[in-house]
This record gives C-alpha cells, structure tokens and sequence, in this order.
C-alpha cells in the first residue's frame, strides 16, 4: 500500500489529525516503511483493532500487546491504591486471553478502573505530569510511546496490518464500484 492510500484510509477512517500530518510529512512511501519507523504504540493499537473480530487470536494478540503497553506506565501511577486496581484489571485481561477469565470479569474489572479513572492513558499522562520538569515529562511520554510501539511490532508483522488495511481499502472499492455500476444499470 502506497502512503497517499494509506493517507486517504486514515482520513476515510477520521484518525486524529497528528497521525495524518504525521503520515503526510513522511517521506516513507510505503505502509511496511511507516509501520517500520513509527514510534507511537497507540496509534499502531489503534489501526490493529480496525475489523477485528472479537475473540479471534488476533483480537487476543492485540489485548496482550496493549497490556504489555500499559504495564509501562504503571510505574507513574504514584497512589498504591489506584495502582493496584490497574494491575487487576491487566491481570484480568490476560488471564481472559489464556481462557482462565470469563469476558464479563475483565469488563467488571475495567468498568472498576473507569470508576477510580485508572486506564492506561491516565498512567502514560501521569509520567508526563509527575516528572520532574517539562523536558523530562516529554522525554517520559516520548520513550513509552516509542517502547509500546516496539511491543506492537514484536507481536504483530507489517504484512499483517497491510492485509487488513488492504482489504477494507479493497472492499470499499469494491462497494463504490457496485454503486456506480448499479447507478449506470
């Protein structure tokens, strides 16, 4: 897939603006090159959770990897307490991945965490208002993003985001076709 495709599947998608400037400004003409050199994990997260059927082994891949994600910033969320209910609720979603834990108790689990606002965003934000300073704050920010995105790369190959990607852009192709053949008909 080319970067202008994969530009116009971010936009059809509406992908936050920064992701797009950023495909846009890459001189990286390919997706494998973009996906290559990419350093932010939720973005990747983000484009591996389009058309996942839930429960599927990639559906589970995907939970893993967002939990190795955020057990990085578990590190920033100073209270014990609020902590602890994050770890849980990772624990949960794993465990639910290698079938010991029923969906219903990972949902309970986050609906938990929702309610003490523990998520993993909460904690990558956390590290960048508990350093020490603002440079450190962005360096903080910077290098989880940067290692979640390593994590997603390690669990997933780019052909298997192309594939996905490649088969919505053929699918809407296809689906504009059909109308425009039947507008003609």
């Amino acid at each position: 897939m080319t970067r202008q495709e994969f530009l116009e599947y971010l936009k059809k998608e509406n992908v936050c603006r920064s992701a797009v400037d950023y495909v846009s400004a890459s001189k990286l003409e390919t997706l494998d090159a973009i996906w290559e050199s990419c350093d932010r994990g939720d973005w990747m997260l983000w484009l591996l959770t389009r058309e996942v059927e839930q429960g599927s082994e990639k559906h589970k891949r995907i939970v893993l990897a967002a939990c190795a994600c955020a057990r990085l910033s578990l590190k920033y969320i100073k209270d014990a307490g609020r902590r602890g209910i994050a770890e849980a609720a990772l624990e949960k979603a794993e465990g639910w991945v290698k079938g010991n834990v029923k969906l219903e108790d990972v949902k309970s689990a986050a609906d938990v965490a929702f309610d003490y606002d523990v998520s993993a965003a909460d904690a990558v934000y956390a590290a960048v208002a508990d350093a020490a300073s603002a440079s450190a704050a962005v360096d903080a920010d910077v290098v989880i993003r940067r290692q979640c995105a390593n994590i997603i790369r390690s669990y997933f190959s780019k052909a298997e985001l192309s594939g996905g990607i490649g088969k919505t852009l053929l699918s809407d192709n296809l689906n504009a076709s059909l109308l425009q053949y039947r507008h003609r008909s």
